[in-house]
């Protein structure tokens, strides 16, 4: 898997999402450092959605499925 870019994925593209959600602008962030960024949030635990079929979220989290062309 490789990590997607902001850009915008066209429809029907697959990927899976790294369930940690940073703030991306934190110290530890620009670090590189993003499990110790004080603003997480983990998806299934401080916010729902583990279960859902689909679940709308930021492409910086998300890593395509390889396959995908």
């Amino acid at each position: 898997m490789s990590s997607a870019d902001e850009r915008a994925l066209p429809v029907g593209t697959r990927v899976t999402a790294n369930p940690l959600i940073t703030c991306g602008h934190c110290d530890y962030c620009l670090q590189g450092r993003d499990n110790l960024c004080s603003n997480r949030t983990l998806v299934g635990v401080t916010r729902p959605g583990s279960f859902s079929e689909y679940l709308s979220h930021n492409a910086r989290i998300s890593l395509l499925q390889q396959g995908n062309r």
